[in-house]
C-alpha cells in the first residue's frame, strides 16, 4: 500500500478531512493511496513527527492538515504492523515519525474529544460512555476494505445536496460482497449547526426580495409588451377563424394597431425605461461594493466558516450573472420596442462590463483560512484551536483550492449567460450605431419622413443603422422576381423580400427570447437554494434592507400613475414650460413620442 505526499492544503475543509481518510484526498479517488500533508505534523522545532504531533490537542487540531494527518494515523499504524506497506510508504510513515506501536486509541480520543465538545449534544463522551465519534470503528473498516479490495472505490451514498451537506459514508464493495460502512454520526450535526446565512448587506431578507423583484418586474413587463404586440393578435386570430381567415386577420391586425398606439402601451414602455436605469444603478453598485470585498478577500462579510464564505461567494456570483443577463434582457425588451437612446446603451454596457470583471474574480477566487474568521469562543479539549465548524465546507464546493461554484455546473451556466449576453450586447449596438451609408441614393425620397434613408430638415442625407442596411441589401437581391412565383416559399412566408424579413427577425427574436427565459429560470433556481437553505431570517430588517426592496417602487408608480392619467398630463410634471407630450402617428410601430416646443416665436418663423 504505497502513501502519497501532498503540499500542505491552504484551503482544505472540515468534512474532507474527517470522511476522506485515504483515497488522495478526493471523494472518489481509487482506494491505492493514502494521502499527508507536509505541514499536518509540524512540530515547533521545524520537525515532522505526527506521533508527537496528534497526542498534542493544541497541534492535532490546528487546521484541517492536522486532522486529515492525524485521521490517517491509525490506517498508517495498523498498515505498517501488518506489513501491507510499500517500501517508499514504509519510509515516509518513518520520515512522519508513524509507528506501528503508537496509541492510536489515544490519537483517536484526541480528535473525537474535539468533535465531541464542539457537538455537545451528539453523546457521552468517548471516555466515559459509547463515543458520538470513536473514529476506531471508521479506521476498521477503512483497513477491512484495504485487506480485502485494495483497489476498489468508495462509493459516497445519501448525498444530499443541500448546503452545508449532510453525508454518511458509502459501501466499500469487497469481493461481490457489499460492506456496509456507517459514518460517524455526528459529524452532520457538527456541520448543520453552524449559521450559513451570507451577509445581509448582500443577501439578507430585503435584499432577496430586491433580487426576486428586480427579475419579477421584467419579467412582468415583458409579458406585458408582448401581449400588447402579438399575443393578442394571435389569440384574436385564433378565435375569429371560424368565422373567415380575412375577417379574422382584418379585426386582429386592427386591435393590435390600437393596443400599439394605446396609452398603456405607452405608458408601460416609459416607466421600464425609468425601471431600467434604476436596475442600471443598482447593479453597478453591488458589483463595485462584491468587487471590493473580492480585493479584501471577503473579510469585510465576516464569514465564520467556510461555508459561510463559499455562500457570500456564491451569491455575489448569481448577482453578478444577474448584473449582465437582467440588464441586456431588459434593454433587448427596449429595442424591441424603438426605445433606443445612447445613454440607456452606454449605461447598460458600463453595467455588464462591472458585472463581467466580478464574475471574472469570482470565478479565479482563492479562499485561504485567512478569509475566514475563528468563531467565538475556543474548546479546551481542542487546544486552545478554534471550533471546527470553522472547517465546515459541502465537499462539492471546491477543487483544488479553488471554488467550484463558478466551475462546474453553475459555471456552465454563468459562462453561457455570459457569452449568450455578449452576443445579444453587440447586436444591440449594431441596432444603436447608425453607421452605414443607405445603398442606393435615388431610391429616397426626402418628403418621405418614414424611409429608411429619408434626409433630415436640412437635405442632409441621414444613416441607418446595421440592420436597415441589412434589409436594405436583401431587397435588392434580383432572386426575389423568381421566388415569388414558388408556391411553397409563399406558404411559409419567404416568397417576398419583406415577407422574408419579417419572418427572419421574428424567428431571431423568439429565440433570443426563449434562451432568456431559460438563463433567467437557471438565475432564480440559483437564488432560492441559497435563499431557503441557508437561513435567512424574515425578522432581519435593516434601513439597508428597506432601501433595496424600495428602489423598485418609483418605476412601479410611475407606470401606475401614466395608466391612470394618460401620457400627455402624466408626463407634463418632466418637462418645463413651453415643452410637453404629444402624441405621434398611432399607426406607428412603436407609438414614438416626441416632444414638440411651443415656442411662439419659431412658430411664427416655421409660417
Amino acid at each position: 500500500m504505497p502513501i502519497s505526499l501532498a503540499e500542505n492544503a491552504s484551503f482544505f475543509s472540515f468534512e474532507t478531512a474527517t470522511t476522506v481518510a485515504v483515497g488522495g484526498g478526493q471523494l472518489f479517488d481509487i482506494f491505492s493511496d493514502i494521502v499527508l500533508y507536509q505541514g499536518g505534523c509540524t512540530l515547533a522545532d521545524g520537525t515532522n513527527n505526527c506521533t508527537t504531533a496528534c497526542l498534542d490537542q493544541s497541534l492535532a487540531l490546528r487546521n484541517t492538515s492536522s486532522i486529515q494527518n492525524c485521521m490517517v494515523y491509525p490506517v498508517i499504524s495498523r498498515l505498517i504492523a501488518s506489513n501491507n506497506l510499500s517500501n517508499s510508504a514504509a519510509d515516509l510513515a518513518d520520515r512522519y515519525g508513524i509507528v506501528a506501536t503508537a496509541n492510536t486509541t489515544a490519537i483517536s480520543q484526541t480528535l473525537a474529544a474535539c468533535f465531541n465538545e464542539a457537538c455537545g449534544h451528539c453523546g457521552p463522551s468517548i471516555v466515559t460512555g459509547p463515543p458520538c465519534f470513536s473514529l476506531d470503528g471508521h479506521f476498521r473498516i477503512d483497513l477491512l476494505c484495504f485487506q480485502k479490495a485494495r483497489n476498489t472505490t468508495l462509493d459516497l451514498a445519501g448525498i444530499d445536496a443541500n448546503l452545508p451537506i449532510h453525508y454518511e459514508i458509502g459501501r466499500c464493495m469487497a469481493n461481490n460482497t457489499e460492506i456496509s460502512i456507517d459514518g460517524p454520526g455526528c459529524f452532520p450535526d457538527i456541520c448543520l449547526s453552524i449559521d450559513t446565512s451570507v451577509n445581509p448587506d448582500v443577501g439578507g431578507i430585503g435584499t432577496f426580495i430586491s433580487y426576486f423583484m428586480q427579475i419579477a418586474i421584467a419579467l412582468a413587463a415583458w409579458t406585458l409588451l408582448r401581449f400588447f404586440d402579438t399575443w393578442t393578435r394571435n389569440l384574436i386570430f385564433c378565435f375569429m377563424c371560424p368565422f373567415g381567415f380575412s375577417r379574422a386577420k382584418q379585426k386582429a391586425v386592427a386591435c393590435q394597431k390600437r393596443l400599439r398606439g394605446s396609452s398603456p402601451h405607452a405608458a408601460l414602455k416609459t416607466a421600464l425605461v425609468e425601471f431600467h436605469k434604476a436596475q442600471c444603478y443598482f447593479m453597478l453598485a453591488l458589483q463595485i461594493a462584491a468587487l471590493v470585498a473580492l480585493g479584501a478577500g471577503f473579510k469585510v462579510l465576516e464569514p465564520k466558516s467556510y461555508q459561510q464564505l463559499f455562500n457570500n461567494v456564491a451569491l455575489v456570483g448569481d448577482v453578478s450573472i444577474g448584473g449582465f443577463l437582467l440588464v441586456t434582457f431588459v434593454l433587448f425588451c427596449l429595442h424591441c420596442e424603438g426605445m433606443k437612446s445612447w445613454y440607456a446603451f452606454i449605461l447598460s454596457a458600463s453595467t455588464v462590463f462591472v458585472s463581467i470583471a466580478t464574475f471574472t474574480t469570482v470565478s479565479g477566487f482563492r479562499p485561504s483560512e485567512a478569509d475566514v474568521q475563528n468563531p467565538s469562543g475556543n474548546f479546551n479539549s481542542c487546544g486552545g484551536n478554534p471550533s471546527p465548524t470553522k472547517y465546515c465546507l459541502d465537499p462539492f464546493s471546491y477543487s483544488n483550492g479553488r471554488f467550484q461554484y463558478l466551475t462546474s455546473t453553475d459555471g456552465t451556466f454563468g459562462r453561457s449567460a455570459l457569452i449568450f449576453s455578449l452576443v445579444v450586447l453587440v447586436l444591440l449596438f449594431v441596432d444603436q450605431c447608425e453607421l452605414f451609408r443607405p445603398r442606393d441614393d435615388n431610391n429616397f425620397d426626402s418628403r418621405d419622413d418614414n424611409s429608411l434613408g429619408s434626409r433630415n430638415g436640412n437635405g442632409k442625407q441621414t444613416r441607418v443603422n446595421g440592420y436597415e442596411w441589412l434589409k436594405m441589401w436583401i431587397k435588392d437581391w434580383p432572386a426575389w422576381s423568381r421566388l415569388e412565383s414558388w408556391a411553397f416559399l409563399k406558404w411559409i412566408w419567404l416568397d417576398t423580400a419583406e415577407r422574408a424579413i419579417r419572418s427572419g427577425t421574428a424567428i431571431l427574436v423568439l429565440a433570443i427570447e426563449i434562451y432568456y427565459l431559460v438563463l433567467l429560470s437557471n438565475l432564480i433556481i440559483n437564488l432560492q437554494s441559497i435563499f431557503f437553505n441557508n437561513g435567512t431570517t424574515a425578522n432581519s430588517w435593516s434601513f439597508g434592507q428597506i432601501i433595496a426592496v424600495t428602489i423598485w417602487l418609483p418605476s412601479l408608480v410611475e407606470y401606475i400613475y401614466l395608466m391612470s392619467r394618460g401620457m400627455s398630463i402624466g408626463s407634463q410634471y418632466r418637462l418645463p414650460k413651453p415643452y410637453h407630450v404629444e402624441s405621434g402617428q398611432a399607426e406607428e410601430r412603436t407609438s414614438y413620442w416626441r416632444l414638440a416646443e411651443l415656442s411662439r416665436g419659431l412658430e411664427s418663423d416655421r409660417r
